[in-house]
């Protein structure tokens, strides 16, 4: 049998919370802000969204962006 982790072992009631009030108000772009946040902040693989998500995130829009402008510049 996998290891099976419940949610309450991999977030913490505040962080339920703030996504649920996410979920709530139909807020994709706080939530996938958030998610980058933690991601980057803990590292931790549980934070990261798969790539049908990458056309709503901004930071992944972002990110994309200026991969483009770099490759530019440096050609």
């Amino acid at each position: 049998m996998p290891d099976v982790k419940s949610v309450t072992t991999m977030f913490f009631d505040s962080l339920l919370i703030a996504l649920k009030h996410f979920m709530y108000k139909h807020d994709t772009r706080r939530m996938l802000q958030m998610a980058h946040q933690r991601y980057d902040q803990t590292g931790l693989e549980q934070w990261n969204h798969s790539e049908k998500w990458s056309k709503y995130c901004n930071v992944c829009k972002s990110r994309e962006e200026l991969k483009s402008e770099i490759k530019i510049s440096i050609n």
